[in-house]
């Protein structure tokens, strides 16, 4: 196998499959100490073997150097799945004044947060049909319903309706972290059990 790095590689063979660290500081604010890609060394020659060798060692290295920024610990995520219905309903222990007393409708935005540890084989946390099929029964019991005639939400504040949401997923779901409900896009709540 013939190299095609420069002349003065050529002549020193026992240099060819040197490997030369490179001269670099790590900087926990730098965007490769949070990515986990930098290379610790660099290969020292231009030929194929050269590189795999660089690329090769310089990964390992890097996973020792830095234990825990690669395949050695766990990938903590949380994945966020929205859901919208349509509903509509009162809140009867308000004084008779107030607008949200009467019979009126939202387009709700349902988000559930599931977290937990990244399984290495797949490569994923849960696959968001999982998440789908878990909320489905509850969709069909919400969306275009009054939602004071579901048993649980007489009184269906958006606090109330994430609270309701939670005590029936969280047996199917045991991932589940957070359940957020928006009545407006800009007015929320998040309920994370308890």
């Amino acid at each position: 196998m013939k190299c095609s790095a420069s002349p003065r590689w050529r002549a020193a063979k026992s240099q060819r499959w040197a490997l030369r660290p490179l001269r670099m500081t790590l900087k926990p604010s730098s965007n490769n100490w949070r990515t986990g890609v930098l290379p610790v060394f660099a290969p020292s020659g231009k030929c194929r073997i050269h590189r795999w060798a660089g690329a090769t060692m310089g990964a390992r290295l890097w996973e020792t150097w830095l234990p825990g920024q690669t395949g050695n610990s766990k990938m903590k995520i949380e994945l966020q799945k929205t859901f919208q219905f349509e509903a509509a309903h009162s809140l009867p222990r308000l004084p008779q004044d107030h607008k949200c007393y009467r019979l009126h409708g939202h387009s709700f935005k349902a988000t559930l947060h599931v977290s937990g540890e990244c399984d290495e084989q797949l490569g994923w946390l849960i696959d968001y049909s999982e998440i789908s099929d878990a909320f489905q029964p509850l969709w069909k019991q919400l969306d275009h319903h009054h939602l004071n005639e579901i048993e649980g939400l007489e009184n269906p504040t958006s606090e109330n309706i994430a609270r309701w949401i939670w005590d029936h997923l969280k047996p199917t779901l045991p991932l589940l972290q957070a359940v957020e409900i928006a009545e407006t896009c800009n007015a929320s709540c998040v309920y994370r059990g308890g």
